[in-house]
């Protein structure tokens, strides 16, 4: 949809930058927590008890460094982009 060109688009033109910025909001397998990580990072950031704890963790240090957070669904699928 819309949304997803919209993402493509800025991934082409802030490609470089932006890949060191993006922070995933997922939930651990293991222990049902949420957890806020960089894309290119092995270990989570920080744990929260709810998705939307660790969201609005992730739009905060997201918007100090200019970046983006990809939101997921319990299952793993990419919910919404901010």
């Amino acid at each position: 949809g819309g949304y997803l060109k919209l993402w493509f688009e800025h991934q082409k033109t802030e490609k470089n930058y932006a890949e060191e910025n993006i922070y995933h909001v997922t939930r651990r397998k293991e222990d049902g927590k949420w957890q806020v990580k960089l894309q290119k990072g092995d270990k989570a950031i920080k744990l929260f008890n709810t998705q939307e704890e660790a969201y609005a963790y992730a739009k905060k240090i997201a918007g100090n460094k200019e970046g983006t957070v990809h939101l997921h669904k319990v299952s793993g699928q990419i919910r919404k982009y901010k």
